[in-house]
């Protein structure tokens, strides 16, 4: 035994001074199987683990029926060692189903452990899937050998700090992309725990992460809305309500914004301007424009300029539904953009605009025209979490507007 817990001392008795560096052969309540302890072994080397009911003798001389589960196999200071616990058995604590081989390996929160060099020496199946890196190319090697270089870096930095200092860092909070979907960014806590053996001498670092993307989304579309309301809206001038939207909106949310109204809103209380008819462009003036470009070359008209813009294939039909469209992924060469818009198609082509939002603007059931974002520098694709950013940032200018 080279570790020992206190939540093992409190289960059987033993203080870690009298079991590190003994045998644990001394915890069976019988002699020791020399097959079954291979067979352990060879399943916790092929990375699947075992568990199994153990009877082990408490300190006080009682037999214990423990659900013991050994879940990983690795090197420490040359020598190979296993991770292994336990729990003693109730009616609520069963071989099937086990609640400890459920909280280790399907647990939401992901977890490993790393050697002194930050190599992994084990991981569960969460933290396998945040990363996108399958289990056998990790083991053995360090994060920055696996992972995304900027995800990594600092991640090693902590690991290291918390390594020098023998205390741990909470709640280190970080985006970053998964090799298996790398075009969403995603949010994470992380924490970092250093591990000790029963003399205090470090024998690695535990590592646990948590998946907090709607949370982080959460707070970054209230911190967005309560900017926008001291930046858009500052009169009830029509345009320029519109032009502060656009300002507003780029860089921190897309790298080219317009904003098209209606020359006659329509639906609500307005009965002097009828919805248009099927598969009609709505008739709007270009209100608002920015871009990260001086000039806004992308735009095919400037601001005063009429327009009939709307993303392909919709028409004016989809203002009327209110929904925002997203397309994460333009392609200039579709028939849509080629045969509809060629013009348009030329500028995506030309500052490389990949993704679009397009939010309807409207009050009280009221069309007042279209907003879109769109990205070229940038290059993350909307998603679905930029939808409703997108939708209260146009709902905000739209009671200006209205």
């Amino acid at each position: 035994v080279i570790g020992w817990t206190r939540g093992a001392e409190a289960l059987l008795g033993y203080p870690a001074a009298e079991v590190v560096g003994r045998s644990a052969a001394l915890l069976l309540t019988g002699p020791p199987d020399a097959r079954r302890t291979a067979a352990v072994a060879a399943r916790c080397r092929a990375g699947s683990g075992w568990s199994g009911l153990v009877p082990l003798r408490a300190r006080d001389g009682r037999s214990l029926d423990i659900d013991v589960r050994a879940t990983a196999s690795f090197l420490i200071a040359g020598r190979e060692g296993f991770l292994v616990s336990g729990r003693e058995l109730t009616p609520h604590w069963t071989m099937r189903g086990s609640v400890l081989d459920d909280f280790l390996t399907r647990s939401p929160v992901g977890m490993a452990v790393l050697d002194p060099d930050l190599r992994y020496l084990w991981l569960n199946d969460t933290l396998e899937r945040f990363g996108g890196v399958p289990r056998e190319q990790r083991l053995g090697r360090r994060p920055s050998e696996v992972l995304p270089g900027a995800l990594a870096a600092p991640i090693e930095r902590l690991m290291r700090q918390v390594l020098s200092t023998g205390e741990a860092i909470t709640d280190y909070e970080y985006l970053g992309w998964s090799w298996s979907d790398p075009h969403r960014r995603r949010a994470y806590a992380s924490s970092f725990f250093p591990l000790a053996d029963a003399g205090d001498r470090q024998i690695g670092i535990g590592y646990m992460v948590l998946d907090v993307t709607d949370r982080w989304n959460a707070r970054r579309l209230l911190a967005l809305v309560n900017e926008a309301g001291a930046s858009i809206g500052s009169t009830l001038d029509v345009q320029r309500t519109a032009q502060e939207l656009a300002d507003f909106a780029v860089p921190r949310f897309a790298d080219f914004v317009f904003v098209d109204l209606l020359e006659n809103p329509f639906g609500g209380d307005r009965p002097g301007a009828p919805a248009p008819a099927e598969g009609e462009r709505p008739a709007m003036r270009r209100a608002g424009m920015s871009s990260v470009r001086e000039g806004c070359p992308e735009g095919v008209v400037r601001v005063g300029e009429t327009v009939d813009f709307v993303p392909p294939p919709h028409d004016a039909h989809f203002l009327l539904d209110g929904d925002p469209v997203l397309l994460p992924a333009l392609d200039p060469d579709s028939h849509g953009w080629t045969v509809e818009q060629p013009e348009r198609a030329a500028r995506l082509r030309e500052f490389g605009l990949h993704s679009l939002i397009s939010v309807p603007m409207r009050a009280r059931d009221t069309v007042l025209g279209l907003t879109t974002f769109m990205r070229s520098r940038n290059p993350v694709p909307f998603d679905e979490d930029d939808v409703a950013p997108a939708r209260e940032l146009v709902a905000r200018a739209a009671v200006c507007v209205d």
